[in-house]
């Protein structure tokens, strides 16, 4: 029996751009600041989302290790999504 994905909440992150990626561009890239940090996320099937970034968001995700052309990292795989009240 393998352990689900740990899930994790980050509140008030600043998406600062935001682009579709993919064939049919469905998916979203994201690059976020969380205080001093820059992060790369990414968003599967969430391209409906392009019309209210950039901005602050309350953000739920997994951490996931990007694999592309050879290079590796670590990026957020944001799960969903909202406007921060704050």
């Amino acid at each position: 029996m393998e352990n689900p994905d740990a899930v994790f909440i980050s509140r008030n992150v600043e998406i600062k751009v935001a682009r579709t990626i993919g064939a049919e561009k469905k998916h979203l890239k994201l690059t976020c600041q969380a205080g001093h940090y820059l992060l790369d996320a990414v968003a599967w099937r969430q391209a409906d989302w392009l019309p209210m970034l950039p901005g602050k968001f309350d953000l739920l995700y997994n951490i996931e290790e990007n694999n592309y052309m050879g290079s590796r990292s670590l990026q957020l795989n944001v799960r969903d999504m909202r406007p921060s009240k704050t």
